[in-house]
C-alpha cells in the first residue's frame, strides 16, 4: 500500500488477492473499509495472528476477521489500497468512511459480489470457534539440517475426497512379531462397505477441524512393522510428533502437528484376505505452536533443494529435524 504514512487520516480497504485475480479490479477486490493513520491497515493481520495464538476469541461469519483468516490459510498476504487521505481528524475520516462503505457496498451488489464485511452479522450457524483452526502459512521455507537428530513423522493431506469408516475390531491377524504388544495395538479391518462415509478434501476456505485432520492425520500409513516395533520396544527412539502437511500455491505446508502417544493405541489395518496395509498412529495433545507449522520442508539431494515428500508416493517420511 503506497502512501499510507501521509500526515493525517486515510480511509483505506483491504483487498481479498483471490477476487482481485478473478475480477481484474482493486475496487471490487475490497472486503473491508476502515479509518486511520500511519499504518493502521496492517494491525488486522496482525490482530488475528495474535488472536489464533492465543485462541481466546471466536469468529463471526461472514465478519472481517473470518475473511482475513481465509486469504492467510491460502498463504496469501493482506493487502491495502488508499482510497481517500488529507483528512484533519478522526471525525472527518469517520464521515468519508461511512460515506465510503454506503457507495462501495452499491458497487459490489450490482457486480453480484459479497458485500463488505463491515458490521456484518454472523449467518447460518452463527459463530465459528476459531480454535478449530491451524495456524497460519506463509511461503518461507525450512531447509533440514543435515547434523539434526530429533525424528518426526511426516505425512501428506490431500485435496482429494477419500472415503472412511467402514471397519471392524479383529481379534486376530496380529504378526507373532509384534504380539508382545497385543495390548497397544488394535486390529482393523473392512466392514460393511454401507457404514463408510466421505471425508472431505482439503479446502483452504473451509479447512478441516481438529477431527477431520486427525482422521487424515493419523491412519492408513505403510509404515514397516520392523520399524514400528522398535518404537515400541524403545520409545525414546521413536517421533515425538507427527506433522501434518498440505499442497497448497507456496508448496506442501506443514499444517497441523500433535504429539504422538507414546503409551497409546496403534490401529493395524488390514484387508479381507488378512494382508497387512497400513498403520493408525496414536496421536496425543495438539500443538499449536510447533516451530514448523506454517513451514515448507525442503532438503538437499544431488546438491538441488527439494521439497522432502518430493517423489515419496507412500505419503510419508521420517525426518530428523
Amino acid at each position: 500500500m503506497v502512501g499510507v504514512t501521509d500526515e493525517g487520516f486515510y480511509v483505506y480497504g483491504l483487498i481479498d488477492p483471490a477476487v482481485r485475480r478473478q475480477t481484474k479490479d482493486d475496487l471490487l477486490s475490497v472486503f473491508y473499509v476502515g479509518k486511520g493513520k500511519n499504518e493502521r491497515w496492517h494491525d488486522h493481520e496482525r490482530d488475528e495472528l495474535l488472536e489464533l495464538r492465543r485462541e481466546l476469541h471466536l469468529v463471526t461469519r461472514g465478519s472481517k476477521a473470518e475473511r482475513i483468516r481465509k486469504i492467510l490459510d491460502r498463504g496469501e498476504e493482506i493487502c491495502a489500497i488508499r482510497l481517500s487521505s488529507g483528512y484533519r481528524d478522526s471525525k472527518d475520516a469517520e464521515f468519508a468512511e461511512a460515506l465510503t462503505i454506503a457507495l462501495l457496498n452499491t458497487i459490489l451488489k450490482k457486480a453480484g459480489l459479497d458485500e463488505l464485511t463491515n458490521g456484518t452479522r454472523g449467518n447460518h450457524a452463527g459463530f465459528l470457534p476459531l480454535a478449530r483452526h491451524f495456524k497460519f502459512v506463509n511461503s518461507e521455507e525450512f531447509v533440514i539440517p543435515p547434523d539434526a537428530a530429533e525424528p518426526v513423522l511426516l505425512v501428506k493431506g490431500d485435496t482429494r475426497e477419500l472415503a472412511a469408516g467402514g471397519h471392524r475390531v479383529l481379534g486376530e491377524g496380529l504378526p507373532e512379531e509384534l504380539g508382545r504388544w497385543r495390548s497397544q495395538i488394535k486390529i482393523l479391518g473392512y466392514g460393511d462397505p454401507q457404514d463408510e462415509f466421505p471425508r472431505p478434501g482439503w479446502n483452504p476456505d473451509n479447512p478441516w477441524d481438529d477431527g477431520e485432520a486427525r482422521e487424515r492425520g493419523r491412519r492408513y500409513w505403510p509404515i514397516g512393522r520392523g520399524t514400528v516395533r522398535r518404537w515400541l520396544e524403545a520409545p525414546a527412539s521413536a517421533p515425538r510428533y507427527l506433522l501434518l502437511a498440505i499442497p497448497s500455491r507456496v508448496g506442501t505446508a506443514v499444517r497441523y502437528a500433535w504429539e504422538i502417544d507414546e503409551g497409546g493405541e496403534w490401529e493395524y489395518h488390514v484387508t479381507g484376505d488378512g494382508e497387512w496395509y497400513g498403520w493408525g498412529v496414536p496421536l496425543g495433545r495438539r500443538d499449536h505452536d510447533h516451530p514448523l507449522l506454517g513451514k515448507v520442508l525442503v532438503e538437499r539431494r544431488n546438491g538441488k533443494e527439494v521439497q522432502v515428500l518430493q517423489n515419496y508416493a507412500g505419503g510419508w517420511r521420517i525426518l530428523n529435524i
